[in-house]
């Protein structure tokens, strides 16, 4: 690696480092809805999960508060 400029070697730094967290992120999440299901359908909640994309998730938040307890 002798010889390689500074940028290269600070660019493969960070994909090194951000491509495997970011794996273990998208895996983790892959993981959660499935896993959770189990103990969110007996609980009566009578609502579906789903995942709420970023771009709605204030407009999904309000919509939770305002809903009535069943």
């Amino acid at each position: 690696m002798t010889g390689t400029q500074l940028g290269v070697l600070r660019r493969v730094v960070f994909l090194e480092s951000a491509v495997p967290l970011q794996l273990v992120a998208v895996v983790a999440i892959g993981m959660g809805y499935p896993a959770a299901q189990p103990f969110v359908v007996p609980c009566g909640l009578d609502r579906e999960l789903t995942a709420v994309s970023p771009a709605r998730a204030d407009e999904h938040e309000d919509r939770l508060l305002m809903d009535e307890p069943r």
